[in-house]
């Protein structure tokens, strides 16, 4: 089988968690003797041509408007595909687009649903700190967003990273026999970046951490306000940047937590390891409905135990029903946190020998490549 995978962007070109996603997949494709040739096609103007011995056909977009990035996808790839045996769309922007060229050029495609993009945020509980990007979620796409839709829907197969994103696209878009759940698999390589048995400096000090974006949906508001509940040996380091983040440094000190709060900003994906090393619980605190959640599955891998609220496919991931706690309950995610912290050592081995077992990259690319042969297989 030769495939080409359509991605927005594609390392060293990384905005978050999906580029390291589709490279994971591009790199475990690439070792499967079924198939023959794997290629990537990105709208992300830039070099290299070739990363880790995989070609990457990269072309240029002025914008990120979807209905603009997708014409230029169009007009770009439909000289391009004709050697290919199957469509691979990864990162939602380009789906349409790989629908139309999918039914155009008589290629069969599957396309991997890790975000709500085309989903108005009433179905997903998605909060938003953009006001246009709401007014394009609610009002523009359920009326002239139907030409992206439409296009979307040609696609012959998607693949869910969760139960809850299957049960979304299926009651407002897409039909659920085309759905199937696929889970994101772990990154074999960033279990090296982990200090085994490294903990912090103090040994009465109990570390918790966050790692994402600083946007409302992420609920880390709640998390800062749970440390008032917590005693001043616990402590909160939060990577990661957004809109949010002087809203969240004033709220700490109106608390009057902050010196337990820590604000680290960005931190390159490759330093991440040595953030979880030092953590003793981590905390996923969001308050919508997360496809998945690539940070997990690391905490995981580094044998933290892991709170989350109810609500998306986090619950579904972790090991451990009391660390599980409601959305925006300060009290809730300081027990949850307070109990995590009291059962770290079996919480977290449980949670590595979950991510052990279900999450990874041979079990997960091996269902991915047989759909590949199913939806071949269809087509003919």
């Amino acid at each position: 089988m030769r495939i080409g995978v359509v991605t927005p962007q594609y390392p060293p070109h990384i905005a978050g968690g999906g580029e390291i996603s589709v490279k994971l997949l591009v790199d475990e494709l690439a070792k499967r003797k079924e198939i023959t040739d794997v290629e990537v096609y990105s709208l992300d103007c830039g070099y290299p041509s070739q990363v880790d011995d995989i070609t990457v056909r990269r072309y240029y977009t002025p914008t990120r408007i979807m209905e603009i990035s997708n014409a230029i996808a169009i007009y770009q790839l439909s000289s391009e595909l004709d050697d290919r045996d199957l469509l691979h769309a990864y990162n939602m922007e380009l789906h349409p687009a790989v629908g139309y060229l999918s039914a155009q050029s008589d290629i069969p495609s599957v396309a991997t649903l890790n975000a709500y993009t085309f989903l108005p945020s009433s179905t997903t509980k998605a909060v938003t700190d953009s006001k246009l990007k709401s007014i394009y979620k609610e009002y523009w796409l359920p009326t002239l967003g139907k030409v992206l839709t439409k296009q979307l829907g040609k696609i012959d197969r998607f693949f869910a990273l969760s139960d809850s994103v299957k049960e979304s696209y299926s009651s407002d878009l897409l039909n659920e026999e085309k759905i199937s759940v696929i889970p994101n698999m772990v990154d074999p390589t960033f279990e090296k970046s982990l200090t085994p048995n490294l903990g912090n400096s103090d040994g009465e000090a109990i570390m918790v951490l966050y790692v994402g974006s600083l946007i409302k949906s992420k609920g880390v508001e709640y998390l800062i306000k749970s440390f008032k509940n917590l005693s001043d040996n616990f402590n909160l380091s939060i990577v990661g940047t957004g809109p949010r983040k002087e809203i969240l440094q004033k709220l700490a000190t109106a608390l009057n937590v902050d010196h337990q709060v820590q604000f680290h900003g960005h931190v390159e994906h490759d330093l991440l390891g040595q953030m979880y090393s030092m953590s003793d619980v981590f905390v996923h605190p969001g308050i919508w409905r997360e496809p998945f959640g690539r940070t997990i599955l690391e905490a995981m891998q580094a044998k933290l135990p892991v709170v989350c609220t109810d609500i998306g496919a986090p619950p579904k991931i972790i090991s451990g029903e009391r660390t599980v706690c409601n959305v925006a309950e300060p009290d809730g995610l300081a027990k949850a946190i307070r109990y995590a912290s009291e059962n770290q050592k079996h919480l977290g081995n449980a949670n590595y020998e979950k991510v052990k077992t279900e999450y990874q990259p041979n079990q997960v690319i091996s269902n991915v490549v047989d759909q590949y042969t199913q939806v071949i297989s269809n087509y003919q």
